[in-house]
């Protein structure tokens, strides 16, 4: 297996993914993932792991190093059987952060443009305080974890610390129906803040447990992003009258007029919104609707600035063309 594996010097991305496996049974490939590793130090640009925590010390030893990496994806779990005497000797999640993870991360921070990270457990946000002083995103990836308690503060200060440099930002929200959950939604507008070279920015809630965004969520949204071309809001319902009564308040927010494409949820459509939407997103390309009810209008079935608005079931899809 290891001559095999010499052979692979050349490799540019490595994925690896041993979330439900036995310590035992992830400890015997062990090595050969690291010599794939090391004979492709220089030319790795993508790393993307799903592996348990307590793997950490055996995956991620205190001198790998890639000096050319752009692109890290960390996915971390807590379920892993350890048997008694195993190499992976159980460490406490928060040490194994701060000594493993951590580490790693600030190791290859040279050229890494693009980061994910995710841990179930709300510790992981203090990885955040560390690292504003060393990265310059371009992209960026949050999974907030289930935690109750969870500090957005140290996020949305690691945020303004790549203000300039971030262009993608994808933020996904807590999974389950606890009170950190709900929470999470009225307070996710609490971190945005001024980023001006922001153009993508996806948003996703819990598919089971949707609840309405604040009303002040589109404005904070879109003062924050004044250069954003590509909004995604997933299992968010934004309210109807709030985004008409923001719309005709604020007619030359920049926002309006660099979006070219728009996915949202909305509870009640109007014609009026989708007037609004035509009027002031020039830009717009593609315009996806999910509605819950539909406010009928004379007109509805007109057509406006190559927009064509037609009555369909409760998913609601618009393409300008």
């Amino acid at each position: 297996m290891a001559r095999v594996i010499s052979k692979f010097s050349n490799l540019s991305t490595v994925e690896v993914r041993c979330m439900n496996m036995s310590a035992r049974l992830f400890t015997t490939g062990l090595s050969n993932i690291l010599v794939t590793w090391r004979l492709s130090r220089e030319t790795l640009r993508t790393i993307v792991l799903f592996i348990h925590i307590q793997s950490t010390p055996a995956l991620l030893p205190h001198d790998l190093h890639f000096p050319n990496l752009e692109t890290l994806s960390i996915t971390l779990s807590n379920a892993l059987y350890l048997p008694q005497g195993s190499v992976l000797a159980p460490t406490t999640p928060s040490s194994l952060l701060k000594n493993r993870v951590f580490p790693f991360i600030m190791r290859n921070t040279s050229c890494l443009r693009s980061l994910k990270i995710y841990y179930p457990d709300v510790d992981f946000t203090s990885i955040f305080r560390e690292l504003k002083s060393v990265l310059r995103l371009t992209t960026l990836s949050l999974e907030l974890p289930d935690a109750p308690e969870i500090n957005l503060s140290i996020i949305k200060q690691f945020l303004e610390s790549q203000c300039n440099t971030i262009r993608s930002l994808s933020i996904t929200l807590p999974t389950i129906p606890n009170p950190g959950a709900y929470r999470s939604v009225p307070l996710l507008s609490l971190i945005f803040c001024p980023m001006p070279s922001l153009q993508t920015l996806c948003v996703n809630a819990n598919p089971d447990y949707e609840v309405l965004a604040p009303p002040d969520f589109i404005e904070r949204l879109l003062v924050s992003f004044e250069a954003l071309t590509y909004l995604r809001l997933v299992h968010m319902i934004l309210d109807g009258n709030t985004l008409v009564s923001f719309f005709v308040s604020t007619p030359s927010l920049p926002s309006f007029s660099t979006l070219t494409f728009v996915q949202v949820k909305i509870n009640t459509l109007s014609s009026t919104l989708m007037e609004l939407f035509a009027t002031h997103l020039v830009a717009l390309k593609e315009l996806h609707l999910t509605a819950f009810s539909l406010q009928r209008h004379a007109g509805d079935h007109n057509s406006r600035n190559g927009l064509e608005v037609r009555p369909v079931g409760e998913i609601h899809s618009y393409l300008l063309n």
